[in-house]
């Protein structure tokens, strides 16, 4: 089985982007966790769904993490819809999860007060939980075969 890098090649240069501002304008200190927290969500988010997958009764040997551009991607064997949208939802939670830990500790590392933490954790939840919007590629396989129940229209 092929090893692959959990990252993405954009993330070094945001994460180096962030800490030359950070190191010219003091004010820019809170992008270096949250461009830190970015990188490694990402790789977290895609994380969640194979091993979510997995726990779901994918065999291991069929979920694959696949380079997509400059990120990652899951590749799994079908699953029935419900434990198909259980995956779709574990990626943005995990993603979450990770990026808010990583925004903790550089912050707490950087010696940074709470409110300078808000607007990266903000950041960080909302970036993940847009993927859950049926237009999103979460979302679409969390909505798929959904019915709209909405008198209205029948």
């Amino acid at each position: 089985m092929e090893a692959l890098w959990v990252t993405s090649w954009w993330g070094v240069l945001l994460l180096a982007a962030a800490g030359l501002v950070a190191f010219v304008f003091s004010q820019a200190r809170p992008l270096v966790p949250l461009a830190l927290a970015v990188w490694v969500s990402y790789a977290v988010h895609e994380v969640g769904h194979a091993a979510l997958a997995i726990a779901l009764g994918a065999k291991a040997k069929q979920v694959r993490l696949v380079r997509r551009g400059a990120g990652l991607g899951v590749v799994a064997p079908p699953l029935s819809p419900g434990r198909t949208r259980t995956v779709a939802v574990g990626g943005p939670l995990a993603g979450i999860l990770g990026g808010v830990l990583v925004v903790l500790v550089a912050g707490s590392v950087m010696h940074l007060t709470a409110p300078q933490l808000v607007a990266p954790l903000v950041v960080v939840a909302l970036n993940h939980a847009v993927n859950l919007l049926p237009t999103a590629p979460d979302g679409r396989h969390l909505f798929a075969r959904a019915r709209i129940v909405d008198p209205a229209l029948q």
